[in-house]
């Protein structure tokens, strides 16, 4: 047996369970969570292209994606069924890589990425699943990888505003899309101006849907 084959074993054995205790589903190397809006949460074991029988390197991923998100995302291209981590608008890769040099290894090597997810990872992924903590995680410490004091600023305010766009047109709303397109690069402007149009014309479909569903049904 190889490296990655006990890796894949173990990861069966061991991730699994956990991960389903988490209210996770799917199977090695990628499980996901999606709560009643639709938003996304998904944790991954990444195993590194490179080795060979005899060894292995292994990193996760953890991955949130909101439902406006995967709705703005997926208005130039379908979005896959079974989406991978790179769809989502926070994205974050624990601190830790996993040299694994044995199959004999493979077991305690899961064991530790089980026993982090279970501390770090699957708390964080469902936190995240609620959205107003999101928003929180999005306006304090950033995106994860993505940090606003790193330049992101638009991006940012784009990120935020297709968020608020499920509660309707507001104030709120209107200052994050004049930071979004403010002092825009003309090689860019063409395409943020499409975003923000987008955002606009959905704040405004969800605003029109919630007048015309009745009260009763609204709180059901």
């Amino acid at each position: 047996m190889t490296v990655k084959d006990a890796v894949r074993v173990a990861l069966r054995a061991y991730m699994g369970p956990s991960a389903r205790a988490a209210g996770f589903k799917g199977s090695a190397p990628t499980w996901r969570r999606i709560n009643d809006a639709g938003d996304v949460a998904l944790a991954n074991v990444q195993m590194s292209p490179w080795g060979d029988r005899d060894q292995t390197s292994c990193y996760i991923n953890l991955s949130v994606a909101p439902a406006p998100w995967l709705e703005f995302s997926s208005r130039r291209r379908p979005l896959p069924k079974s989406l991978s981590e790179s769809y989502g608008l926070y994205r974050e890769r624990l601190d830790t890589r996993w040299d694994i040099r044995s199959p004999a290894s493979a077991e305690s090597a899961v064991l530790d990425m089980v026993a982090r997810l279970d501390r770090d990872g699957w708390p964080r992924l469902n936190a995240l699943l609620n959205r107003p903590t999101f928003l929180s995680q999005l306006r304090d410490d950033g995106l994860g990888e993505i940090k606003q004091k790193d330049g992101f600023e638009a991006y940012f305010a784009r990120a935020e505003a297709i968020l608020l766009s499920d509660a309707g047109p507001s104030p709120e709303l209107d200052a994050l899309l004049e930071r979004m397109t403010a002092d825009l690069d003309p090689k860019i402007r063409e395409s943020w101006q499409g975003a923000a149009d987008w955002i606009r014309e959905r704040a405004l479909s969800r605003s029109e849907h919630d007048e015309a569903t009745p009260a009763a049904a609204r709180h059901c």
